[in-house]
C-alpha cells in the first residue's frame, strides 16, 4: 500500500474488502494515517462514498486535492 500511495501521489491509502454477509465494505488496513487517527476498522455500505463507487464500477478513482 505504501508503494501504491507513493505512485499515485496520495496522502492516504486504505484497502476496502466486501463483507458478503452484511454487504458492507470494510477497511482494516490504512497507510499514511497517524497512530492517533487509526481505527480498528471502517465499515460503509457497499454503494456509498468513493469506495462504494469504485466497488460498483471497478474503475480506479484518484481525487486531487484542491488548495
Amino acid at each position: 500500500m505504501s508503494e501504491a500511495r507513493r505512485l499515485t501521489n496520495a496522502e492516504r491509502c486504505s484497502l476496502f474488502l466486501l463483507d458478503p454477509d452484511h454487504m458492507h465494505l470494510v477497511a482494516k488496513v490504512f497507510d499514511g494515517v497517524s497512530p492517533a487517527e487509526k481505527r480498528a476498522e471502517v465499515r460503509i455500505a457497499k454503494d456509498q462514498g468513493i469506495a462504494g463507487h469504485v466497488a460498483a464500477t471497478g474503475q480506479l478513482l484518484n481525487i486531487k486535492k484542491c488548495i
